[in-house]
């Protein structure tokens, strides 16, 4: 090993990146003026690319894994307690392991008003929407119980956030047994705007599984919803395209034109399958069909004891290509959050971002053309063990990889680079590199023990890394052979921040208060990788606001840090109340934020006579602080206010709240004051909790 490549090695093993870039700075971001900042390797172009296209995107929605299950965290989460758990759901899955092996990136619980899965889910399509995808194709398994009041939930949220839902009923759970429940179901449904239709204004049903029916049964079906008048364009998802197509037309009595609108598959699952993918999709374009093109990154079912090799993420990649080259309508990515068959993009617990920003780069390419590489960046794919490591849990059944393509141990590094470089991949003491072009390129090598780490060098220097903290292991407790993936331009939390909730809102839902997410970000270094939130107060008819739960502090110290910016309405005013919220007892306010007509606005300090402290402009980023610490003595807790704009200015105050116990503080509440004349918005980016005795 040459000495440039040992140090730039033992740094990254030591946490050290030396002049690396880990987030862009304030001033390219300000530039740029883009929603996906620092953490992705290109440009997109528009502020939101679920509209620059025809071309659609749908995601996988599988109501039985929402990002919260009870609103509990840690051991007491339904996720950790039952579905990680090999004797969760009293041992239902023991010789599996387990039902699950990652789960949602988890969160602290939400306090608003609201039920928490509606939080949940508007924070999930703000998610999607963000590397825009168009909707969600929700996978409806029951009309029954939670299944069915999830489905319900979903749609209120879509519809409030402009997104799209693309119905999809299960032909392989409740509609199996009971199919006459489809055409009620479906008259219910296109009641909803957002529900997804061409633009002949016919309702989009693309059942999964379409097979277990009849073409002659769906013909029947979509002869009584016209009756009803309901017209819907069928695009049937079958399981296997080739096969179950052919005995479709076969079967179909009528012309086929006059049933189907557009056709779709589940799709394979390995780089190989990915590669006869095109010639299936350039197929069913000569029928004159729209085409719904599967885009999967792995499968791995513990349930089931099996995984399908996906080769990293060859597999993915290759399907994107096909489906772009064979120039498919629509593309179904298979899919947003199936745990039980590790097929999710979604952010988690082990994938991390780095399907979810693939997929980012993918559908650019898909919808717009393929974008430049303009920042550098590394993705590592990888599982924590060989597919054949013995297991020490007993009585564990093994995992068996599908369809006969052979199992592999690698571990793979992709890069994202503006100029050639050399990637590295080192385990323990051990280092390989390859130098490569400029472009997307893949680097490869065999599996073995030990932590990975991974880096871009360029003349000698260090441009990007990733310092893995998962190790390699021959020998393992339980059978885990989902390929992780890391990322090297995701903002890892500082020792002592707390993790933040995204937003809830603090009134009945329905009311005209909205959070949004705004395709941008603050002027300021970026502190998170979540673009800016929106409190949208749209009629004033009464207040409310929006909240950020986190956990409680437990040190005698701790600082809130976000960036924020007021917006009126025309030439109204505006006025918001920002308080500490309490694990028991009522919201603590802190500061009262009035907004002029004339452009100009104050911060009141709540404990100083309500009189205005602090001049500042609407329409302006600023970084704000609340910092407090309690005294050992019980003395009451000194809050201290600092504020900071984009040049540098900086104001101090100090408060003094004898109701706010430090210990106790669990969140953070904005509050909108209705008044007739107000409407308004405020903005909210890079909100952080530190706990910390020495603040």
């Amino acid at each position: 090993m040459n000495k440039t490549i040992f140090l730039v090695s033992v740094l990254i093993l030591a946490g050290l990146n030396l002049a690396l870039p880990s987030v862009a700075t304030a001033q390219s971001i300000s530039q740029q003026n883009n929603w996906f900042g620092h953490h992705l390797p290109f440009d997109p172009n528009g502020s939101s690319p679920a509209v620059q296209s025809n071309k659609k995107v749908f995601a996988h929605y599988f109501l039985p894994y929402p990002v919260s299950i009870n609103n509990r965290s840690g051991d007491h989460s339904y996720y950790n307690k039952h579905y990680l758990n090999p004797h969760g759901e009293n041992d239902k899955f023991l010789n599996k392991g387990g039902l699950l092996r990652q789960r949602p990136l988890p969160r602290v619980p939400l306090a608003g008003k609201e039920h928490f899965r509606l939080s949940d889910l508007r924070h999930e399509i703000q998610l999607a929407k963000a590397i825009g995808i168009d909707g969600f194709a929700v996978n409806i398994l029951s009309l029954h119980g939670q299944l069915w009041q999830q489905t319900l939930r979903l749609l209120q949220v879509a519809e409030e956030q402009d997104f799209t839902i693309l119905i999809m009923p299960d032909m392989n759970a409740q509609f199996k047994a009971e199919p006459e429940y489809l055409v009620p179901l479906l008259k219910y449904l296109d009641q909803y705007s957002n529900a997804h239709r061409l633009q002949d204004g016919r309702l989009v049903v693309a059942p999964y599984m379409a097979e277990n029916q009849s073409p002659q049964w769906w013909a029947d079906v979509i002869a009584q919803l016209n009756a009803a008048g309901v017209p819907i364009a069928f695009v049937p998802v079958f399981h296997d395209m080739t096969k179950q197509w052919q005995n479709f037309r076969q079967q179909l009595k009528s012309d086929t034109r006059s049933v189907l609108s557009g056709i779709s598959e589940w799709g394979p699952r390995t780089p190989l399958g990915a590669d006869r993918l095109q010639e299936r999709l350039q197929r069913m374009h000569k029928e004159n069909l729209l085409v719904m093109s599967p885009v999967a990154p792995q499968d791995m079912r513990p349930k089931s004891s099996i995984f399908t090799e996906a080769n990293n993420s060859e597999s993915y990649r290759r399907m994107w290509e096909s489906t772009i080259n064979a120039d498919a309508d629509w593309v179904h990515i298979i899919t947003w959050n199936d745990y039980s068959e590790s097929t999710e993009i979604a952010p988690s617990t082990e994938t991390g971002y780095a399907f979810y920003d693939l997929t980012a780069y993918y559908i650019h390419w898909f919808k717009q053309g393929k974008p430049p590489i303009r920042r550098d960046a590394l993705y590592a794919f990888y599982r924590n063990q060989p597919w054949q490591a013995s297991t020490t849990f007993p009585g564990l059944d093994r995992m068996n990889p599908r369809f006969g393509y052979p199992a592999k141990n690698e571990i793979e590094l992709l890069g994202f680079l503006t100029e050639p470089g050399t990637l590295l991949i080192g385990i323990d003491e051990k280092v390989e590199r390859k130098d490569v072009d400029a472009g997307v390129v893949s680097f490869k090598i065999p599996m073995q023990s030990g932590t990975p780490y991974f880096a871009l060098l360029r003349n000698g220097q260090l441009v990007q890394s990733i310092k893995s903290g998962t190790r390699i292991r021959n020998q393992v407790e339980i059978s885990n052979l989902i390929y992780r993936g890391e990322t090297s331009r995701r903002i890892n939390p500082q020792a002592g921040t707390n993790a933040v909730s995204w937003p809830w809102l603090n009134t009945d839902f329905g009311k005209q208060v909205r959070i949004l997410n705004l395709m941008e970000k603050s002027p300021f270094e970026p502190l998170t990788d979540n673009g800016a939130y929106v409190l949208e107060d749209q009629s004033s008819v009464e207040n409310g606001g929006i909240g950020f739960s986190f956990p409680k502090a437990e040190s005698e110290s701790f600082r809130i840090q976000f960036d924020v910016k007021a917006t009126p309405k025309g030439s109204q005013s505006l006025a918001f109340v920002f308080s500490i919220l309490q694990d028991a007892g009522k919201p603590i306010p802190l500061l009262h934020l009035l907004g002029k007509k004339d452009g100009a606005a104050c911060l009141v300090l709540m404990t100083q006579s309500n009189r205005c402290k602090v001049n500042i402009t609407l329409n302006t980023w600023y970084r704000m602080e609340l910092s407090a610490t309690s005294p050992r003595n019980n003395a009451p807790a000194v809050w201290r206010l600092s504020l900071r704009d984009g040049n540098g200015v900086v104001v101090r105050e100090t408060l003094s709240i004898a109701d706010v116990k430090v210990a106790s503080a669990t969140g953070l509440l904005i509050d909108s004051i209705a008044a007739p004349e107000i409407r308004s918005k405020l903005f909210v980016d890079n909100l952080v909790v530190t706990a910390d005795r020495s603040i």
